[in-house]
């Protein structure tokens, strides 16, 4: 069959309009689609900033309450720490503060140095904390010692940024001034009319750590010592004379749990029980301070 359609006819013509009308309609159906879809998209995005609009003040209330709350009780533990401050000074660059409970006590005098974490050494942005073990110590010391008065002396360190990994404490800050430790402690137990037989430390975290690196190279100069949280490099340990006592959380994320047994197996191993192990069971770093501080055991061991 032979195609009679002449261009220009009115067939063709026909076909034509029909044509560019289907195609026109799929071209509003295509641009009817496309503007649904920005509206949903827009409204989507609407209600996404508008939840964020109501949420983001109860969350941000949220946050502030508990910075409020943390910064109270940071408070109230230098209210009560400042209730037994009786001296402080520096040591070359090194600032320290000594607390005194029982002045007035029959009996041997004991010095205790006492470092805390991070937070409360000097630098950064904030007022260094009170030392985590200080207030513990003062308040067991009035209420549970029955010996003579007790001296506390708190050396703030210094932190400072530190690059690379550690077999220490977590957020990548080291401790500095800890040399200036070893004078200034003989210093204030002479002062103090403290035997070097009576002297102790404890230390948490970067403190603690800082207090093993004292042992190590200042071997007489505590008698016992309580480290809590706190890490190192066990190959690098000296020759440990001290009895020490480590406390550390199971649940501890930022310094492993395995970095304090290396470190008390490598005390052990030049004398046999000198350093006990305590797994504060499901502890994580912070919580390790609270309970090891908060038990009476812990002081009743190290000022004994």
């Amino acid at each position: 069959m032979t195609d009679d359609r002449k261009p220009g006819s009115a067939i063709d013509n026909n076909l034509s309009r029909q044509s560019v009308s289907y195609g026109r309609t799929i071209q509003l159906e295509v641009n009817l689609r496309k503007d649904s879809a920005m509206k949903n998209s827009v409204t989507a995005t609407f209600s996404t900033l508008l939840v964020l609009a109501v949420a983001f003040p109860v969350f941000a209330g949220r946050h502030d309450s508990a910075l409020r709350d943390a910064q109270k009780e940071i408070d109230d533990l230098e209210k009560k720490a400042a209730r037994h401050l009786v001296a402080e000074g520096a040591a070359g660059t090194l600032p320290w503060k000594e607390y005194v409970a029982n002045p007035d006590a029959k009996g041997e005098a004991s010095l205790v140095v006492v470092l805390g974490g991070k937070d409360s050494a000097i630098g950064g942005r904030r007022e260094p904390e009170p030392a985590a073990g200080l207030v513990p110590l003062l308040d067991w010391s009035r209420t549970k010692w029955k010996g003579g008065k007790v001296v506390v002396l708190v050396p703030l360190l210094q932190k400072t940024p530190m690059g690379g990994g550690r077999g220490g404490a977590g957020g990548g800050m080291s401790a500095s001034g800890a040399d200036r430790i070893p004078a200034l402690v003989r210093d204030r137990a002479k002062e103090n009319g403290v035997a070097s037989t009576r002297v102790f430390a404890t230390g948490f975290s970067m403190g603690g750590e800082a207090i093993w690196g004292l042992l190590s190279s200042d071997p007489t100069l505590f008698v016992r010592a309580a480290l809590v949280g706190a890490g190192g490099d066990a190959s690098r340990l000296g020759d440990v004379r001290a009895e020490v006592l480590a406390l550390h959380g199971e649940s501890d994320g930022t310094v492993p749990l395995a970095l304090a047994k290396a470190l008390v197996d490598a005390v052990n191993e030049r004398h046999p029980g000198r350093a006990t192990l305590t797994t504060l069971r499901g502890k994580d770093h912070r919580e390790s301070a609270e309970a090891a501080y908060g038990r009476r055991e812990t002081w009743d061991w190290l000022v004994q």
